[in-house]
C-alpha cells in the first residue's frame, strides 16, 4: 500500500527542485561584488524608495515581489505582483509568476486563471505550460495534464523535468508501458 505513495514522493521532490530558482555565479569575489549580495530586507527597502518616486514602473513592483518571495512573505509578493499586473496587464512574465504565487499559497484556481493568462498573451515560456500542467494535474484533469506537459516539452525539450512529468501521469493513470 505505502509502495503507492512513493511515485507521489519523487515527484512532489522533482516539482521542488523544478521550482528552485539556482545561482549561476560560483566564484566568491563575483558574488561579493553584485548588488545582490545586500541583504533583501535592505533591497526591499530601496525599491520601496523607489516606488514611491515612481509609482508607475510596474518592474520595481515585480523585483519588489520576488525578494518578498524569497523571504516568505508571500502575501506581500501577491500585493505587489498584483499591483505590477494593474500597471502592465499584458505582460506575460507578469502573468506566469502570479500563477507561481497562487500555486505557492495553493490557490489552484487563481494559479490556473494567471498561467492561462499569460499563455493567452504569447509566452514563450515553457515553464507556464508546464506549472498549468500541474495545476491541471493535481485537480486531477490527466487529459489536460498531458497536452500541457507535452507543450511544454515542445517548447523546451532539453528539459527532463517535463518527460519526467509525462512519465509520471501515465503511471499516475496506471497506463505502466507508457510510463
Amino acid at each position: 500500500m505505502y509502495i503507492r505513495w512513493i511515485p507521489w514522493g519523487i515527484f512532489c521532490l522533482a516539482l521542488l527542485v523544478s521550482c528552485e530558482q539556482t545561482n549561476t555565479d560560483t566564484d566568491a569575489s563575483k558574488q561579493a561584488a553584485r548588488p545582490d549580495s545586500i541583504t533583501d530586507v535592505s533591497r526591499i527597502a530601496a525599491l520601496t524608495k523607489q516606488i514611491e518616486s515612481n509609482p508607475e514602473d510596474y518592474a520595481l513592483f515585480q523585483d519588489r515581489s520576488e525578494l518578498y518571495y524569497q523571504i516568505d512573505s508571500l502575501d506581500q509578493a501577491i500585493a505587489d505582483i498584483e499591483a505590477a499586473i494593474a500597471l502592465y496587464q499584458t505582460g506575460p512574465d507578469l502573468h506566469y509568476w502570479r500563477g507561481f504565487l497562487a500555486f505557492t499559497s495553493g490557490d489552484t484556481l487563481q494559479a490556473r486563471t494567471a498561467y492561462q493568462r499569460a499563455i493567452d498573451l504569447g509566452t514563450q515560456n515553457s515553464e507556464a505550460y508546464y506549472q498549468l500542467g500541474q495545476v491541471a494535474f493535481f485537480n486531477q484533469n490527466y487529459g489536460e495534464a498531458q497536452q500541457l506537459y507535452a507543450r511544454a516539452a515542445e517548447f523546451a525539450p532539453e528539459q527532463p523535468i517535463y518527460i519526467f512529468a509525462q512519465g509520471f501521469l501515465l503511471e499516475a493513470q496506471q497506463d505502466y508501458k507508457g510510463a
